[in-house]
């Protein structure tokens, strides 16, 4: 697999785990049970934690997350701030499977400059090359690091 292409992969699953961190804390649940449970009630929703807004959207295997900072001037909020679109892993272990699609729109925000060079074809056949390398997996139609 392409070492940018790698690294950026690496980087959407760390800003996907700050997020399921955020929300549990946030959500005042300890464990992907007490959120299936909390997601039933309220799918969608707003808390407000360490002087930030987040707001969270639960979607069928997934939730989309943003937060933002009130005292951070709007052209730092970007570098500070978390916009994901995640789905959750089959398991209690995998919180993220990566899909190629919400990995894609996680380039365009964070890393435009390679939003060409890792269009969704590109995202595609790396993730299949990860696979043949034997560096990842695929289970259903998301892939994951071994």
């Amino acid at each position: 697999m392409d070492k940018k292409f790698t690294e950026i992969v690496k980087d959407y699953l760390s800003k996907a785990e700050d997020a399921k961190n955020l929300i549990l804390r946030g959500l005042g649940v300890s464990s992907r049970d007490k959120l299936r449970e909390f997601r039933g009630r309220m799918p969608m929703g707003t808390f407000y934690l360490d002087g930030m807004k987040h707001d969270f959207a639960f979607h069928g295997r997934g939730c989309r997350f943003t937060n933002e900072y009130y005292n951070v001037p709007v052209s730092e909020r970007k570098n500070k701030c978390l916009n994901i679109d995640m789905d959750m892993g089959y398991n209690g272990d995998i919180w993220c499977g990566i899909d190629p699609w919400k990995l894609f729109c996680f380039i365009e925000e964070y890393y435009a400059a390679y939003k060409k060079q890792f269009n969704i074809e590109t995202i595609k056949n790396e993730l299949e090359l990860g696979i043949k390398e034997n560096i990842m997996y695929k289970k259903y139609d998301l892939y994951y690091f071994h």
